[in-house]
């Protein structure tokens, strides 16, 4: 699983913003957004979708190259903090380099060994992001983790591909149904699945009508 993360993520660039992502497909969504499903990125949180207030504890799981702590450092502002957590040194340290060239001095991270274990202390967060989850991490043990580490009341979002209909080993893809199930059976509460739809159809035979989803629970 680690090595599917850094055959995906590196050799991007180091350039902020989105190093090779595109940061204006859902830029201005926020004001224009309709309540219908609108196109956004399949790799970039859509923050205009997400609350942050200012002085909140972030954790971003998977900082990949320090798009999301960058928005969230914003978010949160000065008075707040956002902790990066990654298993890669070397995405850790293009995150760095981006946080450091942006002048973030609101951030800090911590190096994952196991998705079986978050280093972040328990109701420490009070909000929790997470892009792509089951993909990288295809057990429900994490679900429980970000349980552990968020605050009571405190609010997760995970930006992920689900599907209506699927086989969830060959596709490591999540159906709505199973989404809340497992939330559900963590103890998640207030559980919402905004879905928007993907730029690219999804040619894996195991897959039918997948949509990007931003999934909103609180603990």
């Amino acid at each position: 699983m680690k090595f599917k993360y850094l055959r995906e993520l590196l050799g991007y660039g180091q350039n902020y913003c989105c190093n090779g992502y595109s940061c204006s497909e859902f830029a201005d969504a926020g004001e224009n957004m309709p309540d219908e499903r609108i196109s956004v990125s399949k790799y970039n949180i859509p923050f205009d979708f997400i609350e942050i207030n200012k002085g909140s504890v972030v954790v971003n799981i998977i900082s990949n190259l320090g798009y999301e702590i960058l928005k969230a450092s914003e978010k949160t502002g000065k008075n707040g903090k956002v902790i990066g957590v990654d298993f890669s040194p070397a995405m850790m340290y293009k995150a760095r380099y981006n946080v450091e060239k942006n002048g973030c001095r609101n951030v800090f991270f911590r190096e994952v060994f196991s998705s079986k274990f978050l280093p972040v202390g328990a109701n420490i967060s009070d909000i929790l992001i997470f892009n792509n989850l089951l993909t990288r991490f295809p057990n429900n043990n994490l679900l429980s983790e970000i349980y552990r580490t968020l605050k009571p009341g405190g609010v997760f979002y995970i930006y992920d591909t689900i599907s209506e209909y699927m086989n969830c080993l060959k596709a490591d893809i999540y159906s709505k149904a199973d989404y809340i199930g497992n939330l559900t059976a963590c103890g998640f509460k207030n559980i919402v699945i905004k879905e928007f739809i993907e730029n690219a159809t999804d040619s894996n035979p195991n897959v039918k009508s997948t949509n990007i989803a931003l999934i909103r629970g609180e603990k």
